[in-house]
């Protein structure tokens, strides 16, 4: 077993790759978002399952953990009650959670910063825990355009491309109520005419530039 960083496994996959890699029964990562592109990325290298984890360090550690369906973070409900506030029409928002047994500096609906939804209905796994979809980034890294979007739907259009190998997006303040965004690409051409056709569309209107 293995527990690291996504951006770590990352790497490490990239010499595995070339060097061979090793019998690993899973591997488990957590304090990054990591993407599915890149998730697939290290399952087909190592031949195994990658379970992502989602913690934080008010919280004293892991909140939740993917079983091997890999369909949301099951949350210790013994521990924790969380809520989702100001969701989305999709029911995205932020995340807010209380301590129920701690009794050393307890939280109560303590704002996590994340945006997630609940997931309904069962996992397949049989557990009746409470889920928590893949985090679809911070509430503080909204970008002001249509609406509001996360930074990181730009990558979430695109990260199941094989031809991406990394993009990296940085929102540059342009005008009143009007955000940029800088994107910085290594991928094949026909991925960079993919988010010229597509991404402006799905990211700007008149007067406000995706990049």
């Amino acid at each position: 077993m293995i527990v690291a960083d996504p951006g770590w496994l990352v790497r490490l996959s990239e010499i595995a790759e070339k060097r061979g890699p090793w019998l690993v029964k899973f591997m488990v990562a957590g304090g990054e978002n990591l993407t599915e592109h890149s998730r697939k990325f290290i399952e087909s290298v190592w031949q195994t399952k990658v379970l992502l984890s989602y913690g934080q360090t008010e919280a004293f550690g892991m909140i939740g953990i993917e079983c091997p369906y890999q369909q949301g973070y099951h949350l210790n409900d013994m521990d924790l009650w969380a809520e989702v506030v100001d969701p989305d029409p999709d029911g995205y928002g932020e995340l807010v959670y209380t301590t129920l047994r701690r009794t050393v500096m307890p939280l109560v609906r303590y704002r996590s910063g994340d945006v997630t939804r609940i997931l309904t209905g069962a996992c397949p796994c049989g557990s009746r825990s409470v889920r928590l979809a893949k985090l679809r980034g911070r509430a503080d890294e909204l970008v002001v355009d249509v609406g509001q979007a996360q930074a990181q739907s730009v990558d979430l259009g695109l990260e199941d491309d094989a031809d991406l190998i990394d993009l990296a997006a940085e929102v540059q303040p342009r005008q009143p109520l009007c955000d940029g965004i800088h994107l910085a690409i290594g991928a094949g051409e026909r991925v960079v005419q993919r988010l010229h056709l597509d991404g402006v569309r799905h990211l700007g209107e008149p007067g406000c530039r995706a990049w």
